[in-house]
């Protein structure tokens, strides 16, 4: 069974130097086929060459197939774990290059962390006309940016600040668009001389035609080289850890984290039973969205990406005899647009509901579905006496209208951002799944978080799911108060729950941090409600059905209220405080 030491293997850097680009370039690619050679590169990697290039751009901009021939006074080369060798011979070849450790280091101490140094050549370039089309669906190129000194972000009005601007807007309309492109290199054959490793290479190298679906909720990783070729002894080959958080088809977002540079990366799920394969590449770090720490990585499908370079193979001018053995995939590519989630996280996905009013959204989360109970935040319900609230479940696309049973804006001492719904219709539309059981949460226990977070819900996206750990419990007098988790929390995610991994409620999610200074936010430092806090009331009035039960919710604690408010509540009373995003 594939390790983490064995997935390593299958990263590895790219990088390239052209006369007339300043640089040197790099970014992060897959060993594909090793025993012919083939490396998996993502299109990020030649913006700087289309940026320099303006017949290459518009090839790009225009989605074509981009052969050998534009990119013969390019120099490749690729980067690859020390384990690699060439496939002629187990020792060393005279041409190798090994990327030299600082003076201090002896040879015998140089491990996989300083990767040897092989020329290639890039085959072709190819769009992903699928992703492509997600990618101008779910993230639009008017309301994402891929690079950090946008325009926007040019201080002055300066002919030379303007210049810098428009270059900007310029770069990122040609990275947007290198997104969904896919590059395709060959350099010598090369083998594992470790048996053992080769053994296992190969049980995870014949998984990537015979793999199951990526499904929300499967456990991530990544294997990616951040900032690529600029530092690879102390980078290479870094390892990270998520959950799949969306797919929409081809088009995969992971909470499994990377930085620039790791475009490229490979991207891993592991089942339940432990056994793991390699499902996608990365194509993108989503860092920042206005002013928003975002922390998740975009990625595309593997099966999409062999699909259509298998598509491509008329056109290369090198024949790759393994690329037969992946034909089979044109057949299963339609499965791999299904929308589902892992066995254990369906009754998570089960439970959240979108929660619209007008033109705003949030979430909610079932907690009684015979009567149709559903709790979400008040804050996500505010504007309910100028537009009718509605929800939907996962399992039924219809929006039906619900019922304001309480909610904290017309009792505006309590401290619980809370609101009480009720929707029969839209419950009843559950079957097979049952509704999470309440109880406390344990400091340090896994967790995860699951809304309509961070894409518009005129998309009909699934919710995602986010992964973390209980940070921080807040109890005053004895009653717990305030749960803080590590997952991330977004725009959208306000009221959905937050879930242990065996799928129990434990709290309902309020808000992330921002950082007053800057209007920064930051969705990883978040706080929820605690679910147990509210279960007496939900018992009564499943009892009662009496709403006036809620007016339990609103606990008359000074101290309670300013934690809610975030204000410093701390012995010296410090008047500095921070807020709160709703």
């Amino acid at each position: 069974m594939a390790s983490e030491e064995i997935i390593q293997l299958m990263g590895c850097v790219i990088r390239w130097t052209c006369p007339g680009v300043k640089d040197e370039q790099s970014g992060c690619g897959v060993v594909l086929i090793p025993q012919e050679g083939v490396i998996l590169g993502q299109g990020s990697l030649l913006a700087s060459l289309c940026f320099s290039n303006k017949a290459l751009a518009s090839r790009i901009y225009k989605g074509e197939f981009i052969g050998k021939e534009f990119l013969d006074s390019v120099k490749f080369e690729i980067m690859l774990d020390s384990r690699w060798n060439k496939a002629s011979s187990n020792k060393r070849c005279a041409k190798e290059k090994v990327f030299e450790p600082e003076p201090f280091l002896s040879s015998d101490s140089v491990s996989s962390s300083f990767p040897r140094i092989y020329s290639c050549q890039c085959l072709a370039a190819y769009r992903n006309a699928a992703f492509h089309s997600v990618m101008c669906k779910v993230m639009p190129a008017e309301s994402w940016t891929f690079e950090s000194d946008i325009a926007g972000e040019t201080e002055g009005a300066t002919v030379e600040n303007k210049k810098v601007a428009k270059e900007n807007i310029e770069e990122n309309k040609i990275t947007y668009h290198l997104l969904s492109y896919f590059l395709i290199f060959k350099m010598e054959p090369i083998t594992l001389v470790d048996t053992h490793l080769l053994t296992c290479f190969k049980d995870l190298e014949e998984k990537k035609v015979n793999q199951p679906l990526c499904s929300i909720g499967d456990a991530a990783e990544i294997v990616a080289t951040p900032f690529g070729s600029q530092n690879p002894s102390v980078f290479f080959n870094s390892y990270s850890r998520g959950i799949i958080s969306i797919v929409q088809g081809c088009w995969i977002v992971t909470d499994a984290r990377c930085i620039p540079g790791s475009e490229g990366g490979p991207l891993f799920i592991m089942k339940q039973d432990g056994s793991r394969y390699l499902t996608g590449m990365v194509v993108a770090s989503l860092c920042w969205k206005n002013k928003e720490w975002v922390g998740f990585s975009l990625a595309c499908s593997l099966k999409s990406i062999l699909s259509n370079l298998v598509m491509q193979t008329s056109k290369l001018k090198t024949k790759l005899q393994k690329l037969v053995n992946v034909k089979a995939l044109d057949e299963k590519i339609s499965s791999s647009t299904l929308l589902k989630y892992s066995d254990s996280l369906l009754p998570v996905a089960a439970c959240t509901v979108l929660v619209r009013v007008g033109a705003t959204w949030g979430s909610g989360v079932i907690v009684n579905k015979a009567l149709g109970i559903i709790l979400t935040c008040s804050h996500v319900i505010k504007d309910s006496q100028h537009h009718i609230v509605s929800v939907k479940t996962i399992q039924d696309s219809t929006e039906y209208k619900a019922q304001v049973l309480y909610s904290c804006k017309d009792h505006p001492h309590g401290p619980f951002d809370i609101a009480v719904l009720l929707c029969p219709e839209a419950t009843s539309s559950i079957v097979d799944v049952g509704v999470p059981p309440i109880r406390p949460p344990k400091l340090g226990e896994r967790v995860v978080v699951s809304g309509h977070a961070l894409f518009s819900s005129d998309l009909q996206l699934l919710p995602s799911v986010t992964s973390g750990v209980i940070s921080k419990l807040i109890d005053i007098h004895g009653h717990l108060c305030m749960v803080q988790t590590t997952c991330a929390v977004h725009a959208g995610t306000s009221g959905g729950p937050l879930l242990s991994q065996n799928g129990a409620l434990l709290g309902i999610v309020v808000c992330n941090t921002v950082d007053k200074g800057s209007n920064s936010s930051y969705p990883h430092l978040n706080m929820s409600i605690p679910a147990y806090s509210l279960l007496s009331a939900l018992n009564s009035y499943i009892g009662t059905q009496d709403p006036s039960v809620f007016s339990s919710f609103l606990i008359k604690d000074t101290v309670v209220r300013k934690l809610w408010a975030l204000e410093n509540t701390t012995l010296e009373n410090f008047s500095q405080c921070s807020k709160s995003k709703l």
